[in-house]
């Protein structure tokens, strides 16, 4: 999405998000944007002066939101300084006109039109508002992250930078391969909180291991959580579930996938000190047709499960418990009352808020739509309350 002009055909085209974009990306007003400011902007580049100095046949101004130039690029940089120099490539690319910080700004690029962008000069500008231009709120989470070239980073502040996570290529390659699923990790299999006193943390390997790392901390460490083999379990674990309350209480389900000759198998642990130790508790409809789908605690004795029902049915059975998981009774969410087509799958968020339970479950990394469900009483008057839209984990 975003602004281009063509010389070509003098004319201000804008590339609308496609449809399936929708479905995963959050379009919100950007004060930085505006075509009032990118207007009063753009008319500050000597664009005649420039192209009679690179000598571009065809020429494209192209402005994306969000962006975020890699630290010690060339730019022209027309944050402090009123008039932009007009330099040729060799020039440029000394960086005459200015070097990136890394930091998202807004930027015009100009370059011939080819996909490539390689011999591009990027116009920089300040934020018409610095306070929303960090990293790239539309497309990355505020926690976030992403894989490339057999490597994994993580973000805390919506990709404006990033750490490495402690997985090699090839426990990455085994983890993806074992989920069939080649460029995301299941959304259920990794906690990545916005509040930074919570750790990171998340099932990795055919056989699941964790890896958490501790808030306020840059070392990894890898958990292994007793009795969690194919062996123990009889299959494959291939339903998993990772999620913390504070720095040190935390919970994990795990779980395989149902067949006729074996059934399934699911259980659920509960950590008290970071992840290190781990008590195993039962979760509710063990070796039936009801496979596990997510996990949530609200706190040392308070939780919710949801379980495919088995059935191919659109939500989620639901069940909570009140004494840490010694005990599970299922509650009725009025699924009714979201019309026709709607469907739900994970939990998002379990909390509790002066005397008001609030679930929300949403529809894992597929779409933005969530529901919203309230009540006064843990196990029952379970109201929806709304539909909204969040950001979720996207690819690419």
């Amino acid at each position: 999405m975003g602004y281009e002009y063509s010389a070509d055909k003098k004319e201000l085209s804008y590339s609308k998000p496609g449809e399936s974009d929708d479905k995963k990306i959050i379009h919100e007003e950007n004060k930085n944007s505006t075509l009032e400011y990118l207007d009063e902007q753009i008319r500050k580049i000597p664009l005649k002066e420039q192209l009679k100095v690179c000598k571009l046949e065809r020429y494209v101004i192209q402005y994306k939101p969000y962006t975020m130039i890699e630290s010690g690029m060339p730019i022209f940089d027309g944050r402090e300084s009123k008039v932009f120099p007009v330099l040729d490539r060799a020039s440029y690319c000394r960086g005459e006109g200015g070097i990136s910080d890394g930091k998202t700004n807004v930027v015009f690029w100009l370059y011939d039109g080819s996909s490539q962008k390689k011999d591009a000069y990027l116009y920089v500008f300040p934020p018409l508002e610095e306070k929303t231009a960090v990293g790239n709120r539309e497309t990355n989470m505020k926690c976030d992250y992403y894989m490339i070239d057999g490597k994994m980073k993580f973000t805390r502040n919506y990709g404006q930078s990033w750490f490495d996570g402690d997985i090699t290529k090839e426990e990455l390659d085994e983890t993806l391969t074992f989920y069939h699923f080649p460029v995301a990790l299941p959304i259920e299999s990794i906690f990545l909180p916005t509040n930074k006193r919570l750790p990171i943390a998340l099932f990795y390997g055919e056989e699941p291991k964790l890896k958490i790392l501790p808030a306020n901390s840059n070392e990894w460490k890898t958990v292994i959580i007793p009795h969690t083999t194919t062996h123990d379990f009889g299959r494959g674990i291939t339903k998993r579930a990772i999620g913390f309350v504070s720095e040190s209480f935390g919970y994990a389900a795990l779980g395989t996938d149902w067949t006729m000759s074996t059934g399934e198998s699911k259980r659920c642990y509960l950590t008290f000190d970071g992840g290190d130790t781990w008590t195993q508790k039962p979760l509710p409809l063990d070796c039936s047709t009801k496979t596990l789908i997510d996990l949530c605690m609200l706190n040392e004795e308070v939780g919710v499960v949801s379980l495919n029902d088995g059935q191919w049915e659109n939500f989620p059975l639901i069940y909570v418990t009140r004494d840490g998981a010694e005990n599970w009774k299922q509650i009725k969410l009025p699924y009714d009352d979201l019309g026709e087509g709607f469907y739900l799958i994970d939990i998002v968020s379990f909390k509790k808020v002066n005397g008001k339970y609030t679930l929300i479950l949403g529809q894992e990394n597929e779409s933005v739509k969530q529901a919203v469900f309230t009540s006064e009483n843990l196990t029952k008057g379970w109201k929806f309350l709304e539909i909204r839209e969040e950001k979720i984990h996207t690819v690419g």
